[in-house]
C-alpha cells in the first residue's frame, strides 16, 4: 500500500520570511527539510510537502501529513521550534505596497489584503486543490508527487547557493520532466513551447519582458549550446539517483492522469495538470514565472536541435540543405516508399481563441480589377510610407482574394461531392496555409492578433497586440535610426506560414519543400491584391524566427513563418517608395 493509499489527516503551518530568496533557502534547507524528515523517520508524520507563497506576505506553507491525531500535534509543534530558531536578528522592514506590486497589484487592492509580519507563525486549514489537481480520484497521487518534489527541491536548494547552479540543475530536472511525459522529442518540443506561451496569458509581468526572456534562452544556446547538449547527453546516461526516482514519479502521475481522463473520472485535462505540477517544482526552487519561460524555451531549443552548428555558410554534401534537398526528392527507384499519404485538408485548432470570429465583409473583386499585366507592372516593394489607418474593406478584399475561398466545385471523391478552391495552388488540396493579421490601426478591429478563417472568411482573435518594440527588433530590416523598412506606424502586419506539423505525415521529408512553395505562393497572391487595392506593402524574409513567432503566437517548430508582410494604408497620391535594390530576404 502507498502513502497515497492510508488514509492521511493534514496539517499546514504558515511561516513568514520577509528576509529575501537566501534566507527562505536557508529556513527549508536548515529547519523545513530535516526536521520533517526526522518526523518521518520517527513514524510521527507519513508525508509532507512544502511551497513558497505571497499572499499576505512572503512565506512557507508547510504541509504535514499523519494517520494519528496526538503524534501529528507532536509533529507540528516540533515544525514551529524548528522553524522559529534560524533567525534570532530583527528583519528589515518589508513594505506590503512595494511587495505587492511586483505581483501588478494596485496599491488599492493590495490595502485590502491581509498583511502578516517576519516570524509570524500560523496553523491553518488544508485546503488541498482538488480541482486544479485533476479531482478527488487523482488527490492521492498528487500529494506524494508533491512529496517527492519538496525532498527533491530542498536537496539542490542546498547544494546550489548561486543563481547560476540552480538554473543548471532546474535545466536538468525539465529535460527530465518532458522525457517522462512523453515518448518523442517532437511531443516535448510542442508542450514546452506552449507551456511558456500559457505564461503570456497569465502573468502582466511575463507579458512584458516575454521577448527579452526569449532572446535570452537563445543567447545562451548561441553561446553554450554545444556544451548544453554535451550536458543533456550525460544527463541521459547518467542521472543522480533522485532524479530518476523523482522522474519515475512524474512518468507514472502522467500516466495515471490520462487513464483517469480517458475513464471520465478527471476535472481538467492531464497534461495541464502537470503544468501544474511543474510550475510548484520550480515554485520549490524560488523560481520566478520568467525563470520558468526562459528554461523551457531554452529546453526547447536544445531538444530541436539536431547536434552540434555547422558553418552557416558551409558548402558541401554534408551541409544541412545541401543533405536535406539530396534526401527529399523524388526519384523512380524509390517512388513505392514516397508516395503521398491521402488526408483530408487541414482543419486548424486554435488553441488560444479568444471571442465569437469577426466576420469580413465580402471580397469585392471591383476593387482589384485592374488588368493582370498592369498589377504585375505596378508591384513594388514600400519601404516607408507603411502608415496610417486601414479600413476593413480593404483588408477583408486583401485576405479574401489573396488567400481565401475563390471558387466551390464538384469533386466526386468528397462528401458532399463539393470542394472549396483557395487563392493558392497546395500539394494534395492539403492547404496547410496559415495568414495571421497583426491589425494594430485597422477600423473595424480591436488592435490583436488575428488568424484568418479562409473557409468562413472571418478572422478569429488568437493573442494581443505585441507591448513596445518587439516588431520592431523581430527583423533586421525595421531596426536602427534609418531602418530599411519604417514598421514604427504599420497599420497591419500579415505573417504568412504553415502547418508543417499536420502536413508532415503525408508528404514526409517533401512536406517542407510544399509548405515553403505554398506560402510564397500565397504571398505573392497577397502583394498583388494589395498592389491592386493601392495599398503599400513589401514582402520580408529576412527574420529573426523565434521573435517572429512569438508575435504571431506560432510555435516556431510544427507552424512555421516564411514571410512577413507589412501592410501600409492607400498612398493618397504620395509618392511611393518603389526601390528593390536592397533584398529584404
Amino acid at each position: 500500500m502507498t502513502d497515497s493509499d492510508r488514509p492521511r489527516r493534514w496539517r499546514a503551518l504558515h511561516v513568514y520570511c520577509h528576509r529575501g530568496k537566501a534566507a527562505t533557502d536557508r529556513l527549508i534547507v536548515e529547519a523545513v527539510a530535516p526536521t520533517a524528515r526526522r518526523l518521518r523517520g520517527e513514524g510521527a508524520i507519513t508525508a509532507w510537502f512544502y511551497i513558497r507563497y505571497w499572499e499576505g506576505g512572503p512565506h512557507l506553507r508547510i504541509r504535514l501529513a499523519g494517520n494519528d491525531e496526538a503524534r501529528l500535534d507532536r509533529a507540528v509543534e516540533e515544525m514551529r521550534r524548528a522553524v522559529a530558531l534560524p533567525f534570532p536578528d530583527p528583519a528589515p522592514e518589508l513594505d506590503p505596497a512595494e511587495f505587492y506590486r511586483q505581483f501588478s497589484i494596485p496599491a488599492e487592492e493590495a490595502r485590502e489584503l491581509a498583511w502578516h509580519p517576519d516570524g509570524h507563525l500560523a496553523e491553518v486549514a488544508y485546503e488541498p486543490e482538488t480541482e486544479r489537481y485533476g479531482g478527488p480520484d487523482s488527490m492521492g497521487p498528487a500529494e506524494d508527487l508533491f512529496g517527492l518534489s519538496s525532498e527533491l527541491t530542498a536537496a539542490v536548494v542546498a547544494r546550489t547557493a548561486s543563481e547560476q547552479a540552480r538554473t543548471g540543475a532546474a535545466l536538468d530536472l525539465l529535460l527530465g520532466f518532458v522525457s517522462a511525459m512523453y515518448g518523442t522529442a517532437n511531443e516535448s518540443v510542442r508542450w514546452l513551447r506552449e507551456y511558456a506561451t500559457m505564461w503570456r496569458y497569465v502573468d502582466q509581468v511575463v507579458a512584458r519582458t516575454f521577448a527579452r526572456t526569449r532572446a535570452a534562452a537563445e543567447s545562451t544556446v548561441v553561446a553554450t549550446g554545444a556544451e548544453l547538449l554535451r550536458r543533456k547527453a550525460a544527463l541521459e546516461s547518467a542521472a543522480p539517483a533522485a532524479y530518476r526516482r523523482w522522474w519515475s514519479a512524474v512518468g507514472r502521475t502522467a500516466a495515471e492522469l490520462r487513464e483517469l481522463g480517458r475513464a471520465g473520472k478527471l476535472t481538467g485535462d492531464a497534461d495541464a495538470i502537470m503544468v501544474s505540477h511543474l510550475h510548484m517544482t520550480y515554485n520549490r526552487l524560488g523560481m520566478t514565472a520568467s525563470d520558468e519561460v526562459y528554461l523551457a524555451w531554452l529546453a526547447s531549443l536544445l531538444i530541436a536541435a539536431p547536434g552540434e552548428r555547422p558553418d552557416y555558410f558551409a558548402d558541401a554534401p554534408d551541409a544541412p540543405d545541401r543533405a536535406y534537398h539530396e534526401l527529399s526528392k523524388f526519384r523512380p527507384a524509390s517512388m513505392d516508399s514516397q508516395q503521398p499519404r491521402h488526408g483530408d485538408p487541414i482543419v486548424r485548432v486554435l488553441d488560444y481563441a479568444g471571442g465569437e470570429p469577426v466576420a469580413l465583409p465580402p471580397p469585392d473583386p471591383g476593387l482589384a480589377a485592374s488588368p493582370l499585366s498592369a498589377v504585375l507592372a505596378a508591384r513594388r516593394s514600400h519601404r516607408d510610407g507603411l502608415s496610417g489607418r486601414l479600413g476593413l474593406e480593404p483588408l477583408a478584399s486583401l485576405l479574401g482574394l489573396g488567400a481565401g475561398v475563390v471558387a466551390t466545385e464538384r469533386y466526386e471523391e468528397a462528401d458532399p461531392p463539393r470542394r472549396q478552391v483557395m487563392a493558392n495552388p497546395s500539394a494534395g488540396m492539403a492547404y496547410p496555409l496559415i495568414v495571421r493579421v497583426l491589425a494594430r490601426s485597422v477600423d473595424g478591429l480591436d488592435p490583436a492578433l488575428y488568424e484568418y478563417l479562409p473557409r468562413t472568411h472571418e478572422l478569429q482573435e488568437v493573442g494581443t497586440v505585441p507591448e513596445g518594440d518587439a516588431l520592431r527588433y523581430s527583423s533586421p530590416f525595421f531596426v536602427g535610426e534609418t531602418p530599411r523598412v519604417d514598421v514604427s506606424d504599420v497599420p497591419a502586419v500579415l505573417f504568412v506560414g504553415a502547418d508543417l506539423g499536420r502536413l508532415r505525415p503525408r508528404y514526409g521529408m517533401r512536406a517542407h519543400r510544399f509548405a515553403m512553395l505554398e506560402i510564397g505562393h500565397a504571398a505573392q497572391s497577397l502583394l498583388l491584391v494589395s498592389t491592386a487595392l493601392g495599398l503599400r506593402s513589401i514582402s520580408v524574409g529576412g527574420f529573426y524566427d523565434d521573435a517572429v513567432c512569438e508575435i504571431a503566437q506560432l510555435d516556431g517548430y510544427d507552424e512555421i513563418i516564411g514571410y512577413v508582410i507589412p501592410i501600409g494604408s492607400p498612398s493618397d497620391g504620395a509618392a511611393a517608395s518603389t526601390s528593390d535594390g536592397e533584398p529584404t530576404s
